[in-house]
Formats: structure tokens, C-alpha cells, sequence
């Protein structure tokens, strides 16, 4: 699923806003979320952004309303009361009242999220990121992730932490085993963080796999991890131990062995 930008055969500079354009433009749209000040025929050329505030307040509401509507706002993680609540401040009748692009940007739904702090801000920078800025962030990810609903994990937060780069990374150690040991258990269902069904299909895949590249660090970081999920991959392939695991350490320690 993607977002299309469209419509922009209707961008104009604010200058050649003269009515026939205006009325072609308002034609288009639905009428609610036309500017107030069009049709008080008030073209406010110091306020320009605030036309675009009014429309992206508009969006905001439209997509919360139509794409979350089961959602307790007021007790979701991701805080889409807040955002619904900015929103409501951008399409305000009066121009002079919607707050600025960078004022939305500070609200505490952009600057307190822990999707944007773990997604945006964490695992996208992550190469830019000095060592001990890791190790920080790798030691808090795993508590983070319980705030995080599981299917936006799943799409947004595993593509960045099932790759084989992750295990040379300062701290990923102490996030991986405890991201390990959180599985699905039936003694305590409300420990796992992520449900069997996606730990089968996304993370034992991902180990085993990792298993086949005779990569030293990716071998001694699975090795020390193994008693953490052997489980889940005799579940998935019951003869992996012999077949895969171990033919790939052996060899591995064998060409590890030459080279030195």
C-alpha cells in the first residue's frame, strides 16, 4: 500500500490566485476542506503556509478517522488523540490562529513517540551513530518495543533488526537476547513480545539463514544466542542441527583456523 501524491496540475503560485483559478481549484475539492478565507474572499498573501496547514489539518483528520476508527485514542501508544488535537488547531477558521509547519513538528506527538524516537530517530541513523550512542539506544530498544503495536513492529522495526549487519553493532548483544527470549509461551502469553505466528514466519527464517553466512562475528554472536531459540528452529525444520548448524560451525572454525 502507497500513498500517490496527485493533483498537481492544480498547483498555482499564490500570486496568480485569481478567482477564475480559485473557482477551477474549489471544483476539485470537497467543500469542507476549501479555506474559510476563500470564500470570504480574503486572500492573505502574508499567511501563504497557513493554506497548506488548513489542507494537511484536514488530511490528518481524514486519515485518523477513516483508517483508525477502532482505536481508543486517548489510550493508543502512538498518540493519535495528540495528533487529532493538532489537526484541529491547523484547520481553524481564522488563519492568524493555525500554528506553523515547525510549531505541528514540536508537538509532543512528533517530539515524544516512541516510534519516531525508535524508527527515525534510532534505527535509519543507526550507521551515524557514535558507539556508545549504540549501546544506549540498543539497551532501551527492547523495553521500547512493548510500547510499539505488534504489527508496527513487524513492518517498520524488523526490516532494521534482522540483518546480519546488526550483530557487530556496540549493544545488540543485550537487545538480541532479550528480543529472543520474549517469545510466545503458553505459561505466560503476556511476556512475548511478538506472537508465534510472526516470530516463525520473519525471525527463525532470518537465524537461519544467518547460519549459512560464514561470517566469524555472525557465527559467534548466533552461537552465544542459540540456546535462545533452538526451539523454535527444530520446530521449523527438525534436522537443521545437522543438516545446517553444525556442518556450517564446523567449517567455518575450520577456514577460521587456516586463516590464522
Amino acid at each position: 500500500n502507497k500513498w500517490v501524491l496527485g493533483g498537481l496540475e492544480l498547483s498555482t503560485p499564490y500570486a496568480d490566485l485569481i478567482p477564475d483559478i480559485l473557482l477551477n481549484i474549489h471544483s476539485r475539492i470537497p467543500e469542507d476542506i476549501i479555506p474559510p478565507e476563500d470564500n470570504d474572499g480574503i486572500l492573505l498573501c502574508d499567511l501563504v503556509w497557513t493554506r497548506d496547514v488548513y489542507a494537511i489539518g484536514h488530511l490528518i483528520i481524514d486519515i485518523i478517522e477513516k483508517y483508525i476508527p477502532n482505536v481508543n485514542l486517548n489510550e493508543s501508544t502512538l498518540r493519535w488523540a495528540e495528533l487529532r488535537a493538532t489537526a484541529q488547531e491547523m484547520i481553524q477558521s481564522n488563519p492568524n490562529s493555525r500554528p506553523t509547519i515547525s510549531e505541528v513538528l514540536r508537538s509532543s506527538f512528533f517530539t515524544e513517540n516512541v516510534v519516531i524516537d525508535v524508527v527515525e530517530k534510532f534505527l535509519r541513523e543507526l550507521r551515524a551513530l557514535d558507539p556508545q550512542q549504540k549501546r544506549e539506544n540498543f539497551i532501551r530498544l527492547y523495553n521500547d518495543l512493548f510500547s510499539i503495536p505488534v504489527q508496527t513492529i513487524a513492518k517498520h522495526v524488523l526490516p532494521f533488526v534482522l540483518v546480519t549487519d546488526i550483530f557487530a553493532e556496540p549493544g545488540a548483544d543485550i537487545f538480541l537476547d532479550n528480543f529472543l527470549s520474549a517469545k510466545y509461551s503458553k505459561d505466560k502469553p503476556d511476556s512475548a513480545l511478538l506472537p508465534k505466528e510472526i516470530f516463525t514466519q520473519m525471525v527463525v527464517p532470518f537465524i537461519v539463514d544467518s547460519f549459512k553466512l560464514r561470517h566469524y562475528h555472525v557465527r559467534l554472536m548466533l552461537l552465544k544466542l542459540i540456546d535462545k531459540c533452538i526451539h523454535e528452529l527444530l520446530e521449523h525444520d527438525k534436522f537443521i542441527l545437522d543438516t545446517i548448524i553444525f556442518p556450517e560451525v564446523v567449517l567455518n572454525s575450520i577456514h577460521h583456523y587456516n586463516l590464522n
